[in-house]
């Protein structure tokens, strides 16, 4: 049944005690910032409009498309009932060595709210 909130919330937890979770309409794009890291960047939570919240993911070498295609495959397809929440990179979950959407993400870097 969908109770008219069709938004995709997206999940991430670094290894700092960080936790994130962000509408997939907030999604801005990303960038490599090395052959195994990227960076993705979405409106600030803060809805000031000047600044942007960004999650640094540690992937395996060489896999951005698959990885962008996963998560882009996620915020489209996943929407149980009108909406939900994906995990995508949680470091401490209570699974060892934690939960990532595929197996090319390794860790959540970091996560950043309200950079300028």
């Amino acid at each position: 049944m969908n109770y008219g909130n069709d938004e995709v919330y997206l999940y991430f937890f670094d290894d700092e005690d960080e936790g994130f979770l962000v509408k997939s309409s907030n999604f801005l794009g990303a960038h490599a910032s090395a052959a195994d890291r990227m960076i993705l960047s979405f409106y600030s939570t803060s809805n000031d409009g000047d600044d942007r919240d960004e999650v640094i993911l540690n992937i395996k070498s060489g896999t951005h498309v698959q990885v962008l295609t996963a998560i882009g495959n996620a915020m489209i397809n996943n929407r149980p009932g009108g909406g939900g929440i994906i995990t995508i990179a949680d470091n401490v979950s209570a699974t060892d060595p934690g939960i990532y959407l595929t197996s090319d993400i390794t860790a959540c870097g970091n996560v950043s709210v309200n950079q300028s």
